[in-house]
């Protein structure tokens, strides 16, 4: 659809016109229903498919980010130094491999971190799968 006919539409219609999206979904709307002559959109497979992985991969990133938030939250917690900043799943699982907690809050907090650890590294190991293939 040219932004020009939208435009266009969207300035003659009743109203301010100014853009706004339900004045642009409206605007957009007419010009489909009053332009027979517009050039018909074919759905491309290999572009669906580059956009449902890039959703993925900001899916997994976000997914990683909050994991590795909720695991810092923790090691501060269990540990006096807490965590290097960049942390990934293998120095996490060697890290809490050293704390041995005694009481039951120590004891669930260092189960609750193994649990993210694991979920970190299926994260990890997803987002390596995520690149495509040459």
């Amino acid at each position: 659809m040219p932004a020009k006919l939208s435009a266009q539409v969207r300035v003659f219609a009743t109203g301010n016109g100014r853009k706004t999206d339900p004045v642009d979904a409206h605007s957009v709307a007419m010009v489909a229903l009053r332009s027979p002559n517009l050039v018909q959109v074919q759905v491309d497979a290999d572009l669906q498919v580059m956009g449902m992985l890039a959703d993925r991969r900001d899916q997994l990133g976000r997914a990683r980010t909050q994991t590795i938030n909720r695991l810092h939250r923790l090691l501060l917690e269990l540990l006096p130094s807490g965590a290097k900043k960049f942390l990934s799943a293998p120095p996490a699982r060697t890290l809490i491999a050293t704390v041995k907690p005694r009481d039951i809050v120590g004891k669930t907090r260092r189960r609750l971190a193994v649990e993210l650890i694991g979920g970190l590294r299926c994260v990890e190991r997803w987002q390596g799968r995520g690149r495509l293939e040459r």
